[in-house]
């Protein structure tokens, strides 16, 4: 995923205007700006998953499962598909 943010270009501008750090910080806008563009709720929920404890994987399928099914049916979810639909 990193890598499809970090073009060729990037990677020569790193090189003139200051190496590694410059391409890291680029990557950084690119990821919280994309972020910023999703449901929020979404993003939270995400989240939220991705910090917590490796449970039984069975437990996580249908946590997920319920989360999802919830998702489908919120505000956002059905403003994104009408706009889709248009």
């Amino acid at each position: 995923m990193v890598r499809s943010f970090i073009t060729e270009i990037q990677v020569d501008q790193a090189r003139i205007e200051g190496g590694v750090a410059a391409v890291v910080a680029n990557l950084e806008d690119v990821v919280a700006t994309s972020l910023q563009a999703l449901p929020t709720e979404s993003v939270r929920i995400t989240k939220r998953l991705l910090h917590r404890d490796k449970p039984d994987v069975l437990q996580v399928i249908d946590e997920e499962s319920e989360m999802f099914r919830e998702r489908i049916h919120s505000v956002e979810a059905k403003e994104e598909v009408a706009r889709f639909l248009k």
